[in-house]
């Protein structure tokens, strides 16, 4: 099995594992939240308390999507790099040349050595690049939310 079948197996393993404790299946029709991550202070102002709400409710559901994304690239970087570990272990005194090289030297000269942890290598640095992009997003629209939602009180109470 290739390296992005194994990823996909563990795609599939994921998916599986999030629907037996119940998590939902993002599918968002409606993209109406995009329209509340870059309101400017006047259409702020112009915003009714109802809308105040819906625009909270819909920026914590996108946060908690992008949150699962986070989380499952991650869970996709730790596999690659144990399955790279798995791969490459019984190799590595093979490419031990020097007396004082580093372990990293040697893990990145066994990868080399080697297609499949190669392709791992690779695919771990994209899912560590898009986790790292996602890592503080899902925060900073909960923050989003949350102010809507303390103008939508804040609306109400006038």
């Amino acid at each position: 099995m290739s390296a992005e079948e194994r990823l996909k197996w563990l795609n599939d393993q994921l998916d599986k594992f999030e629907q037996s404790i119940g998590l939902p299946v993002y599918v968002s029709s409606n993209e109406d939240y995009r329209k509340y991550l870059n309101l400017s202070n006047e259409q702020l102002r112009e915003l009714t308390s109802e809308e105040c709400r819906e625009g909270a409710y819909l920026l914590s559901d996108y946060a908690y999507h992008v949150n699962k994304q986070f989380n499952r690239e991650n869970a996709r970087a730790g596999w690659c790099e144990r399955e790279i570990w798995r791969t490459i272990a019984p190799h590595l005194d093979d490419y031990k040349t020097a007396k004082y090289q580093s372990n990293d030297e040697v893990k990145n000269l066994a990868i080399l050595g080697n297609e499949y942890a190669e392709k791992l290598h690779r695919l771990q640095g994209g899912c560590s690049a898009r986790a790292e992009q996602l890592r503080d997003i899902s925060k900073q629209i909960d923050k989003i939310a949350d102010r809507l939602s303390s103008l939508a009180y804040s609306k109400a109470q006038r």
